[in-house]
């Protein structure tokens, strides 16, 4: 079984590679999606900040800001509990950015009422 460290860099390589791609091909920003969609299922959990970020930040630019919000739901569904503040803030940032400042706020109220922040 390939050790933790190992099976970061390469879910970190593979992600990597995702984003450059992303930033080349509005295309492929389903395929980024998915991509991240099968790391996560095999428990190659990567770098949350940086990674989310990138990716949904890039699919905001695309103009698949209803895909960034599916995702956040899904994530309310599953393992990965939007409770974390990290996931809070990228949803945050993302939807700053989006210039979508009320549903930002009402997120930053969510986590306040939650003692999250």
């Amino acid at each position: 079984m390939p050790s933790m460290k190992l099976r970061t860099m390469t879910a970190n390589y593979v992600t990597n590679k995702v984003q450059n791609r992303l930033k080349e091909e509005a295309g492929r920003v389903l395929e980024a999606k998915e991509l991240f969609k099968d790391i996560r299922a095999q428990s190659h959990f990567p770098d949350l900040m940086h990674d989310l970020l990138t990716l949904f930040d890039g699919l905001r630019k695309q103009g698949y800001l209803d895909q960034v919000l599916g995702l956040f739901h899904d994530m309310q569904k599953s393992y990965m509990k939007p409770h974390d503040f990290v996931i809070y803030d990228i949803i945050i940032i993302v939807m700053c950015r989006s210039r979508k400042f009320k549903y930002a706020l009402e997120l930053f109220s969510e986590l306040s009422q939650r003692a999250v922040v």
